[in-house]
């Protein structure tokens, strides 16, 4: 499998992965969590924000804000849902609360593969994670050196090794 930054289309990512994520790009995600259990979540890179959070709830609408730090108020602002976007905490972590859900916001100001996934292992383990391809387009495969992409890469399958098997 070639590694994605050498695909001919960055954003054509499968699942789990999530691709086309330009450089500079605001990202809001809303995660909804469906477990009567706490979810910490991490994303690699830089910290995110979280603008809001509310246990026992259900997430109802389709758009959250745009613009960072001006926003336009969009559907869940416009219905009194309380998201604090004009100082909202950042931090590495943030929990989503148990059968609640939670908007993040972050910037794209780091190009790579990065990762937002649960810090709980028995979430984790069960696919609470997504591959992101953060500011990273097509375009940068005419960035990577000629002796880069000729590298060999590895193929890792798992075995009966600790946390991987």
């Amino acid at each position: 499998m070639a590694p994605h930054l050498f695909r001919a289309n960055v954003a054509d990512a499968e699942p789990p992965v999530v691709g086309d994520f330009p450089w500079g790009t605001t990202v809001d995600v809303v995660v909804q969590n469906t477990a009567n259990d706490t979810m910490p979540l991490y994303k690699h890179g830089e910290p995110m924000y979280l603008l809001g959070a509310r246990g026992d709830a259900a997430w109802e609408w389709d758009t959250v804000a745009v613009e960072w730090p001006l926003y336009v108020l969009a559907d869940a602002l416009r219905a009194g849902v309380e998201l604090d976007v004009e100082t909202p905490a950042r931090q590495l972590v943030h929990e989503v609360p148990p059968l609640g859900w939670a908007v993040f916001r972050w910037q794209i100001r780091v190009r790579g593969a990065t990762m937002m996934h649960s810090n709980k292992f028995k979430y984790y383990g069960m696919g609470m994670a997504a591959p992101l391809l953060e500011g990273m387009d097509s375009s940068m495969l005419d960035e990577v050196p000629d002796h880069a992409k000729m590298l060999p890469h590895v193929e890792f399958t798992p075995t009966n090794d600790g946390v991987f098997g």
